[in-house]
């Protein structure tokens, strides 16, 4: 009366089957792919700091009262904070954020001109009001809108910017300074 199984051979065993093993939720990124996801986070900072930059110039330039609106924005500061902070952490180390500012604006304390003292005095600035704010601890989101808001940053930010004595800077100049 049709096909009949010898010795139970069609029973299912559990043990014979190939088993895969369970997709972990805990599962570690790739550094390529960690770097790319970096890169593109970093990107998309640029082109928001761009778009609030030339939200608030005219015809491609800033002056020093457009710069301190700029600063005082929390979310340009976020921005900005964000681009310092490529791990995503939420915190800023102060060593090495002071040695990316050094960096971004190419200080040297063994050139003796007016265009790298001043590049020198604005990283003593942010120096100085970062230990203010913060004493030792990490620098937050928060603690970075204090100190890139506080009164003085954008005049020193500007005479980095500009050669000149104007108080006005070039957009694609600033955002130079950024990248």
């Amino acid at each position: 009366s049709g096909v009949e199984s010898i010795d139970n051979e069609d029973l299912f065993n559990e043990t014979e089957i190939l088993k895969f093993p369970e997709k972990r939720s805990d599962r570690r990124m790739s550094e390529i792919s960690g770097k790319v996801m970096v890169q593109t986070r970093r990107k998309h900072g640029l082109v928001e700091i761009r778009e609030h930059i030339q939200a608030i110039s005219n015809q491609n330039i800033i002056n020093h009262a457009q710069l301190q609106t700029l600063l005082s924005g929390r979310n340009f500061n976020l921005i900005l904070f964000d681009l310092f902070d490529e791990q995503g952490l939420g915190i800023l180390d102060q060593q090495p954020w002071f040695g990316k500012l050094k960096y971004w604006t190419k200080a040297n304390p063994e050139e003796k001109t007016k265009d790298a003292q001043n590049k020198l005095d604005f990283i003593d600035l942010i120096e100085a009001i970062t230990y203010l704010v913060c004493k030792e601890n990490n620098v937050t989101p928060e603690h970075f809108h204090k100190i890139m808001s506080t009164k003085g940053v954008s005049n020193k930010l500007i005479r980095v910017l500009n050669k000149d004595t104007e108080t006005k800077v070039e957009v694609d100049d600033l955002m130079s300074f950024i990248i």
